[in-house]
């Protein structure tokens, strides 16, 4: 009986693994015989009791001794038995997967592995038989590096991947489930991402999710993953921690120290001193340091002594090899002895683990100079890399020089280190080193001082470049931003805190706000700017420009978000106010840009169509051709959803037909997406609404193709959902439809935003209904919608067909629900471009419903919405009304008159003629020959 490279002898009870015969005893046996003979099939753990121990009942817990027997008599082939959690064990065939060759966000080991071979088997082995598994140790001990192998060892177990999720730079414990679902590339919308809603989307999946540097945010980590193990059956979670997380069902996989030997027990006379890992990563980091670097009789026995005094801390061993090089082994081991010795008191015992790092850490410490302990404290300051400027800047107080050189020696002493990104030089601390040199900036008192001083880095570095079209710095420079949105998060913590500078947290909230934006981070670009607010609603010292500047970021992040429109507005009032008492044009503009908006989400087109002229008549006194073509796009906007597309179409091409360069100059009008990929996309509704079906799809297209071609994801949803996804509808092309949608999706999902991804799920709806799948098109439709703002003129195309689906599912109830409030708002406030769509589906509705008087009101709903649209010059609209009217008049027997109509409505296309409302006219016109 054979199995790849498996191989069981009844007869003799013989187990053959690559022709080797391998010893095994009798439920080992047995269990690799049910294994070999399901050939590669998962086996449950029931039917492995069953028959291995003949009917007999046993505790799960001897199926996993015989799997461990098993496996170990395998040895490094071990990883042919899998275990499926909590269902059972099968064999892995021949060909093993590539490391790292599954789903994962894994960093590639940038060196070996060393003397970590039997913990990496230990943990491994523990992971495949529970779901919750947690390394501890002390600070240094090497869990992370040790986390990360088992990851990639297990990979290939896991169908859904293995994914890491770093805690180290996390401030605030409330992040943990945002990054958490950032990681694991959860799609959530914003305000749902919770533990909860986290656990209920891993619930189907079989992954394996490492979380890193948990003892800072451990208690919101153990909510997190108690709610994964409470859900998630197939999820395996593997944490480091120097403490456990205290959840249910976590098994603890204590990590010691690298190997080192016995005084006066190393054998030089072999390779011995090699085989203890300790000595083998100390040796190792020197040669890499200096591969010349002597090693002798006595070198050796020296290096013996360091590994054994350091307790076998892969840190504090790297930390001191780094000095060896410097110092030389013998007065390395001199300074060694003499200052751990009041810690130590002894071997071991006077050294509780936990306080082992700080013990290396306090040593490593009093090797530095004078200047490069300070640079080291105040380098701690930050969090994650930084730029040699941000680096210089904080320890700049005795001269740039001096700076760059402590900044040298603390790189060669491997207590700072050098990435480079993008080609650019960053720096930073091992977070050990990190949190050990802010405790010891904390104990000189000058961390106020120090954190001052990072908020102003951030601060100035922040303004010191030219703006964009957002404000911000430009995208080119971005991916090289000097400080992380982390490091100005904590000067902004610091700031608004009971010792820092709430003047400095307003100026410096005021800098971040455009690069917050520009990294969607909407919700926490708000809540500073509410705090800034409240600070400044209290102080009488806040200038009026900042406070006006303030109201400008806020009104911005409010739009980005979909804030309620009375919000919106309520925030460029007071903008628009504090720009007019300042006489600051450029912000004048912003607040009217912001007021429009707020017009737009409350379906109040009259008044965003007075803003936008206003909006007009400002920019061009201002003299800037940026602000003016925002204004072109906004007025096209007003006037397209006041159905007058002829007139928007005037305004949109100004934009298009000028300089390509448009959205990378900088500007008194900021915007959060590009303009020429808006004003494509409205042209394309426009061009539909007139008639020309083929220039829509091409507007469409060309409004994509901008948007991707500036990497710009707001941008690109909005062409999407605006312009590609209604054109392809409209024309009857669900395959290019259904393709702008996973587009759509993804891109929505990937950059978190949530409003475009409740478009895209109503969206998804509406195309399984043009497809006949009517149930569950009806469900995603009324799932999205259900999310959207009432009066959003943006779902109007989505609301008509949810009416219409609703409809053919006889809820006819529910259908006047939703189009009879569009077409009462749409005649209070303005001519809506889609109201004689709306009245149009309000006529098939009737029809539908078949009551008495339907054929009658129905043809009054139909002649309305002919001539809405004709006064409109809507083409489009026109059409669809027309088809409808002549197919209730064919029904009735009476086409005539209705036939005539269509025939005139047809004749004014030009284009067009293989759409699906051209192909249906035709169709009908046929039936009179």
């Amino acid at each position: 009986m054979q199995f790849d490279r498996f191989q069981v002898i009844p007869e003799t009870r013989e187990f053959v693994f690559d022709g080797v015969s391998v010893p095994l005893g009798g439920r080992a046996f047995d269990l690799v015989q049910v294994l070999v003979e399901a050939q590669g099939r998962l086996v449950a753990k029931d039917e492995i009791m069953r028959r291995v121990w003949n009917g007999v009942f046993v505790e799960e817990n001897s199926l996993q001794v015989a799997v461990s027997a098993l496996r170990k008599s395998l040895g490094s082939q071990s990883w042919q038995i899998k275990t499926v959690s909590r269902r059972g064990y099968q064999l892995v065939a021949n060909t093993r997967p590539s490391p790292l060759g599954g789903a994962n966000n894994l960093p590639l080991p940038t060196s070996d592995l060393i003397g970590r071979t039997a913990a990496l088997d230990k943990a491994s082995s523990i992971m495949r038989t529970h779901r919750l598994v947690t390394l501890t140790g002390a600070g240094g001990i090497g869990k992370t590096r040790l986390g990360l192998e088992i990851a990639r060892r297990l990979l290939p177990e896991f169908t859904d991947g293995a994914w890491l999720i770093d805690l180290g730079a996390i401030t605030n414990s409330s992040l943990v489930p945002r990054e958490t679902a950032k990681a694991l590339k959860l799609e959530m919308p914003d305000g749902m991402v919770t533990p909860v809603y986290i656990a209920t989307l891993l619930a189907p999946k079989n992954a394996l999710i490492l979380f890193d540097n948990c003892e800072h945010v451990i208690d919101v980590v153990a909510g997190l993953i108690e709610a994964v193990t409470q859900t998630a059956p197939n999820a395996a979670i593997l944490t480091t921690s120097r403490e456990p997380i205290g959840v249910r069902g976590e098994v603890l996989y204590r990590l010691s120290g690298l190997s080192v030997p016995e005084p006066g027990s190393l054998d030089l006379s072999t390779a011995k001193p090699f085989l203890y890992s300790a000595i083998e990563l100390f040796i190792t980091r020197v040669r890499e340091i200096d591969d010349a670097f002597p090693l002798n009789e006595k070198t050796l026995i020296e290096i013996a002594a360091i590994c054994r005094r350091l307790d076998g801390l892969p840190l504090a061993i790297e930390l001191a090899a780094a000095r060896a090089v410097t110092l030389g082994i013998e007065e390395l081991a001199t300074r060694l002895n003499d200052q751990f010795k009041p810690v130590m008191g002894g071997f071991r015992t006077a050294l509780p683990r936990h306080q082992t790092l700080q013990a290396t850490f306090d040593w490593s410490f009093s090797l530095l100079s004078e200047a490069e302990q300070g640079a080291l404290c105040c380098l701690s300051i930050f969090v994650g890399p930084v730029s040699l400027t941000a680096a210089v800047s904080v320890l700049a107080a005795n001269g740039v020089s001096a700076a760059v050189e402590c900044i040298s020696g603390l790189i060669a002493k491997s207590l700072v280190v050098a990435e480079n990104r993008h080609g650019k030089m960053f720096y930073r601390l091992l977070e050990t080193t990190r949190s050990f040199s802010l405790s010891k900036l904390r104990e000189t008192g000058n961390f106020d001082l120090v954190a001052r001083r990072q908020a102003e880095i951030c601060r100035d570095l922040l303004t010191s470049g030219d703006p964009d079209r957002q404000g911000g710095t430009k995208r080119t420079q971005l991916s090289q931003a000097d400080v992380s949105v982390a490091n100005i998060e904590r000067a902004l913590e610091w700031s608004f805190g009971s010792t820092g500078d709430a003047v400095i947290g307003i100026e410096l909230t005021i800098a971040a706000a455009p690069l917050m934006m520009h990294l969607s981070m909407a919700n926490e670009c708000r809540k500073y700017v509410d705090r800034a607010l409240a600070i400044a609603a209290t102080k009488q010292n806040v200038e009026l420009r900042h406070e006006l500047e303030l109201y400008a970021a806020l009104g911005l992040a409010l739009v980005s978000i979909h804030a309620p429109a009375a919000e919106v507005r309520k925030t460029y009032t007071n903008a628009l106010a504090l720009a007019e008492q300042t006489s600051d044009v450029s912000h004048q503009l912003r607040a009217l840009w912001g007021l429009c908006n707020a017009a737009f989400n409350e379906a109040d087109f009259h008044t965003s169509l007075s803003i936008a002229e206003k909006y007009c008549v400002f920019a061009a006194a201002s003299g800037d051709r940026s602000a003016l073509a925002s204004g072109h796009l906004l007025l096209g906007a007003s006037l397209h959803l006041n159905g007058r597309s002829a007139e928007a179409r005037e305004q949109l091409e100004k934009i298009i037909g000028g300089p390509a360069t448009l959205d990378d100059e900088p500007s008194s009008a900021r915007f959060l997406f590009n303009r020429r990929a808006v004003a494509f996309s409205l042209l394309s509704a426009a061009l539909w609404q007139s008639g020309f079906p083929d220039q829509a799809r091409r507007s469409a297209h060309a409004s994509v193709e901008e948007a991707m071609s500036k990497n710009h994801a707001l941008s690109l949803c909005i062409s999407l959902s605006n312009a590609a996804c209604p054109t392809a509808l409209f024309r009857g092309d669900l395959t290019e439809a259904e393709h702008f949608l996973d587009m759509l999706d993804s891109y929505s999902a990937k950059h978190e935003l949530a409003y475009y991804k409740i478009w895209a799920q109503s969206f998804k709806g509406v195309l399984l209904f043009r497809r006949g799948d009517l149930d569950t098109g009806l469900k995603l439709m009324r799932r999205g919608l259900a999310e959207a703002r009432p009066g959003d003129a943006r779902f109007a195309t989505l609301r008509a067909q949810f009416a219409e689906a609703l409809g053919r599912a006889g809820d006819f109830a529910a259908a006047f629900s939703v189009v009879d409030p569009v077409i009462t708002v749409a005649l209070q406030f303005g001519r809506l471009s889609s109201l004689p769509m709306f009245m149009r589906v309000k006529g098939e509705l009737i029809l539908l419903e078949n009551k008495e008087s339907a054929p009658a009101e129905a043809e009054r709903w139909f002649r309305q919405a002919l001539d809405c649209a004709h006064k409109q010059q809507s083409r489009g609209s026109e059409l669809q009304a027309a088809i409808s009217l002549a197919s209730l008049a064919q029904a009735q027997g009476d086409p005539t008159e209705a036939l005539d109509l269509l025939t005139q409505v047809r004749a004014r296309f030009t284009e067009g003629f293989e759409t699906a409302d051209l192909v249906a006219a035709a169709r009908i016109l046929q039936t009179r020959c």
